[in-house]
């Protein structure tokens, strides 16, 4: 007797799954590509589409999933589903090099669910996953989608209107004194191929200006937005997933030390020019210049050095 293959409505719902996400992602004007390889825990990638339709190289993976058995919905938890991934994907997601979207069909309640599982394992660590039920594909937009990957909607300035955008992006308070140039330069090191970023840049040039500063949410704001800006102009490798993990579970302004692009350093170039032309203002002084940077050696850090190396011994010691 003749046996054939079976196609069983597992294999059905799967497919029914990616392509009913597929169309979704298309619909809200993102690039969807399917991968060969699904069984590794990535079926494909979608990369982001800007307002004039450039194609920006940004990209997130993406894991789909389609069946009810796959969410669990509790009682005491009335805004969350929870998804329980393999153990075998749980490491994978966590460590991967780009953020991995995971999207869940639910046939029964026709709707497909998203998250940034790499994300979430990095805030709450390796478990299961509490997918909000308001994250569904059919109500969201595509800045939704990669909102911890970056806002892509505006088309990429020319350098010498980045500058512009710069300077007029300013915080007009006396006490708070500072544009996202001002940040800029004054977050530039390691020769100028790095951009540090924390509370403390902001902080070094506002007090510069006045005695006297404040700081509260407005403030607040007008930093992330300064983030959000280096990332949308490409302007340095910044990983806005991390950044957020500081910022929205420890309240903290996160602080980072990143790599220029290549749009960067065309920024410091034309920076370099407009200073050029303007011979007159501190000809001692030079815009484009590195700070150092330190970490501060206290009391504490030599206890730490101190218990260090007696740990050391002491397990040498076992060892011997």
């Amino acid at each position: 007797m003749d046996v054939l293959p079976l196609f069983t409505s597992d294999n059905w719902q799967e497919q029914i799954g990616v392509h009913k996400v597929g169309l979704m992602l298309t619909e809200l004007g993102l690039i969807f590509r399917t991968t060969s390889n699904s069984d590794v825990g990535i079926d494909g990638q979608i990369e982001y589409v800007n307002n004039k339709g450039e194609v920006t190289g940004k990209i997130a993976a993406v894991q789909i999933k389609s069946g009810d058995s796959y969410l669990y919905e509790s009682k005491s938890d009335s805004d969350n589903l929870t998804f329980y991934p393999d153990e075998k994907h749980k490491y994978y997601w966590e460590k991967f090099p780009i953020p991995v979207i995971l999207f869940v069909h639910s046939p029964s309640r026709d709707k497909v669910y998203f998250i940034d599982a790499r994300h979430y394992f990095r805030i709450n660590g390796i478990g299961n996953i509490k997918i909000p039920k308001e994250n569904t594909l059919d109500i969201t937009t595509k800045n939704k989608v990669f909102e911890t990957i970056g806002n892509f909607e505006e088309p990429f300035l020319e350098i010498k209107d980045v500058f512009e955008a710069m300077v007029q992006n300013h915080f007009t308070s006396p006490l708070f004194n500072l544009s996202y140039l001002d940040l800029y330069l004054l977050g530039l090191t390691n020769l100028c191929r790095q951009l540090y970023f924390d509370i403390s840049v902001a902080m070094d040039v506002v007090e510069c200006r006045s005695q006297y500063i404040h700081t509260g949410e407005k403030e607040r704001e007008f930093l992330y937005k300064y983030v959000e800006f280096l990332i949308s102009q490409n302007l340095a490798e910044i990983d806005l997933g991390d950044f957020l993990i500081d910022w929205n579970k420890n309240g903290m302004v996160s602080r980072f030390l990143v790599t220029l692009t290549r749009r960067g350093n065309s920024l410091l170039k034309y920076i370099d020019s407009i200073e050029e032309g303007n011979p007159d203002i501190m000809p001692d002084a030079s815009l484009v210049q590195e700070r150092s940077i330190q970490m501060t050696f206290d009391y504490y850090s030599s206890m730490r050095i101190e218990k260090a190396q007696k740990l050391q011994e002491l397990i040498r010691e076992k060892k011997n």
